[in-house]
């Protein structure tokens, strides 16, 4: 996978915007076969944004299935 563009930093976005900005963010190289399982693995995982972004630009080139995995999970700061 490889970003289409540059995203702001996300820890200053609510939601909302995450979400927006997430859509249409990836894409899959054309010089690497996409294989039918694939393993995601993001360090944090706040809103799922980047997954599920990455996710549906690796189903819409032909993977069946994607597993998605988080090191951390991140939630909004308190205080």
């Amino acid at each position: 996978l490889q970003r289409r563009f540059s995203w702001r930093r996300q820890a200053v976005l609510s939601p909302e915007d995450r979400q927006k900005l997430g859509s249409g963010s990836f894409q899959v190289r054309s010089d690497q076969p996409v294989p039918e399982s694939c393993l995601l693995v993001d360090d944090v995982f706040t809103t799922g944004t980047t997954l599920e972004a990455c996710a549906a630009s690796l189903k819409v080139a032909g993977a069946v299935r994607v597993i998605g995995l988080a090191v951390l999970r991140g939630g909004p700061k308190v205080g």
